[in-house]
């Protein structure tokens, strides 16, 4: 037998093919990958950080149309020129503008900032003008649940007091980032001052309000001095209760005294006059539903905070909501969680990761076909440990397990195997010419030999793949974010199991299989048709060239597979023509939610959008596959990732609407 130059791949197996240290080594590569698929965070898509900002500047008592000209296009105008900036969205609204700055992916977040505070700061703003405001927007204040509270029972006002009581007690999780209440009515203390009873105690509105201004202090008077202790004293006499409001003094004559409660009813709740309303309806497709019942709703938004886990933290939070529904939420109050992108994202990933598994079944039955049971379960125990090591260096690197992730290691699976499937197959061959009775010191200077001959060739091949994978880090913008767990996780894969192929196939090729000391063994039917097929192209030139020929033939085609879409019987918009492959920006992703946005004129009443919204609700309850909806009317409803980059949460006023 021919000795082999020395290589790594020679030098690695010899350095394991014997140590006791392999089935340790193994062990650990599957407890690592195991930590990294436990504690890696878990979500649908890939995180995209997009630098963004919202910059709002007041103009009070300035209609909308002034708002635009004097302040909205002037300051929209500087800050779309700002360097790194990729899109501006404005809205003038009476008395306020507010713009909303996207800067390019991949910016850097702080310079891109320090670039928008000098603008905002150079910008010189008409007169009356508030100061700019700015309010740095991230993508994980984009809640990522939503809980719905709605009654037919219970007003809004009522509702939002308890969806308050609620975000207290959730705030209480250390996970949970910015949490607030869509669609609540505001509380105000309101007078309803009677000018009868006014003008009967001799009474003006200005000794009123003075009285009531004057009532409502919380002052510090100074420090005193006092046992050797500083003392700090205030004068404290802030309303709490809204009976202090209707005992408070007017006036005083010794005879009689006169209340507030005396000239006035002091309400305590909302506001008299609708600037929004929000309500909910279940579907066709809810066991609840009720024809033409809408009910008023309130929602709960609520984030996570940087890099935590969303889906132990959504199933905390359901855990949570479910036992305050338990406890003091009325019975006629229906409780339904709107939005979980935890959830989803932990079904997503357990679909992929089922999906894993049915690809490495898919490859090990093809590899016990073709290889023989021995050698199929050597490579197949080679598979999981290559994803447990990329598990465990996403754990630790910083991708989060996603189905771009996945995606990127169902792809890899059937490269991921070559580097095994050449040692093994070479180790077999050498296996094949030594005696049965071989002792394991020859059977391991056999091994090594074998995984030195195919050592450059194959680790040259290995290098040319992850090469091409790594190019993947030249593409930039919000498409290089996406994919960048292609990028990291294919490399990752392919240099495993180039190292697992050297170190752990080896070893497990010493202690598995069989030597036959068969210098010829006899051929299999693929073989045979092989070999049959092999020396036809290389006696007959004709067939050779027909043969080249064919091949180039169908990598033309199949290259013009993507151009061929474009031509459709019905035009663009219809089916895509047979053999055509259908191109998309990113991988197809069937939501179960959509949104509709209504925007009137400026002038609008709220009256007159709330009865757009109500014809499209009557459309919807006749679907019989909706399971709920819900409309925020002179609101926006609660914003996604497109939306926050947008500025939908700015769409305020009785001309705006949304259903979803």
């Amino acid at each position: 037998m021919q000795k082999t130059r020395f290589n790594i791949a020679a030098w690695l197996a010899q350095q394991f093919i014997e140590s006791r240290l392999v089935t340790i080594l193994i062990i650990g590569l599957l407890l690592f990958g195991l930590l990294g698929l436990f504690f890696t965070p878990r979500e649908e898509n890939p995180q995209i950080i997009v630098p963004a900002a919202e910059v709002t500047v007041t103009l009070p008592g300035a209609p909308p149309l002034e708002v635009e000209h004097l302040l909205l296009t002037p300051l929209e105008g500087r800050l779309s020129a700002i360097d790194g900036v990729k899109h501006t969205y404005g809205i003038a609204a009476e008395g306020i503008a507010k713009i909303q700055v996207e800067f390019e992916v991949g910016e850097d977040k702080t310079q891109a900032l320090v670039r928008l505070y000098d603008q905002v700061l150079r910008f010189r703003p008409p007169p009356n003008a508030g100061e700019p405001y700015i309010r740095v927007v991230d993508v994980d204040d984009v809640p990522m649940m939503t809980v719905t509270l709605a009654s037919a029972h219970y007003s809004e006002y009522e509702l939002g007091r308890m969806a308050e009581r609620m975000v207290e007690r959730l705030r209480s999780l250390k996970e949970v980032g910015q949490s607030y209440v869509v669609g609540a009515q505001p509380r105000e203390i309101r007078l309803e001052i009677d000018p009868a009873r006014l003008q009967s105690f001799n009474l003006s509105l200005d000794t009123v309000r003075q009285a009531v201004v004057g009532a409502n202090l919380s002052l510090l008077l100074g420090n005193q001095v006092h046992q050797g202790e500083t003392h700090h004293l205030r004068m404290d006499n802030l309303f709490i209760h809204v009976n202090d409001i209707k005992n408070l003094i007017l006036r005083s004559d010794g005879e009689r005294i006169i209340r507030l409660q005396d000239i006035a009813d002091v309400i305590d709740g909302p506001p008299t006059e609708r600037t929004q309303m929000v309500r909910f309806s279940f579907g066709p497709a809810e066991p609840r539903f009720a024809a033409g019942v809408q009910m008023a709703a309130v929602s709960i938004a609520i984030a996570k905070r940087p890099g935590v886990n969303a889906v132990p933290l959504a199933r905390a939070l359901r855990q949570r909501v479910a036992k305050m529904q338990t406890k003091w939420l009325p019975q006629n109050v229906y409780v339904v969680v709107t939005r979980d992108d935890g959830d989803k994202a932990n079904k997503t990933v357990n679909l992929l990761v089922e999906h894993l598994f049915i690809a490495i079944a898919a490859v090990s039955l093809i590899l016990l076909l073709f290889l023989g049971w021995r050698a199929a379960l050597i490579i197949t125990i080679t598979i999981p440990l290559v994803f447990a090591v990329v598990m465990g260096a996403d754990w630790l690197a910083g991708p989060t397990l996603n189905r771009i992730t996945l995606y990127a290691l169902i792809l890899a699976l059937g490269m991921l195997v070559d580097d095994a499937i050449v040692v093994i197959e070479n180790i077999h061959r050498h296996y094949q010419q030594l005696p049965k009775n071989a002792d394991s010191s020859h059977r391991s200077q056999v091994a090594v030999l074998a995984t030195g001959e195919i050592g450059e060739p194959t680790t040259l091949a290995t290098i040319t793949v992850v090469t091409v994978f790594l190019s993947l880090i030249m593409v930039t913008g919000m498409l290089g974010q996406y994919f960048y767990p292609m990028t990291f996780n294919v490399p990752v894969a392919m240099v495993a199991s180039l190292f697992i192929a050297y170190c752990i196939t080896p070893w497990a090729a010493r202690r598995f299989l069989p030597t036959t000391n068969q210098h010829a063994s006899k051929s299999s039917l693929l073989q045979t048709a092989y070999r049959f097929l092999f020396n036809l192209l290389l006696h007959y030139r004709s067939l050779r060239y027909l043969f080249f020929l064919l091949v180039i033939m169908l990598i033309g085609l199949s290259l013009l597979q993507p151009a061929w879409q474009f031509i459709r019987p019905q035009g663009l918009s219809g089916p895509t023509s047979p053999l055509g492959v259908s191109l998309a920006f990113l991988p197809k992703d069937n939501k179960n939610t959509f949104l509709i946005t209504f925007h009137h004129p400026e002038a609008t009443p709220l009256e007159v959008t709330d009865r757009s919204v109500r014809l499209i609700e009557l459309e919807l309850a006749k679907n019989p596959y909706i399971l709920n909806y819900q409309s925020f009317v002179g609101i926006s409803s609660v914003v996604d990732f497109n939306g926050q980059l947008r500025g939908s949460s700015g769409r305020v006023g009785t001309q705006f609407a949304e259903t979803k």
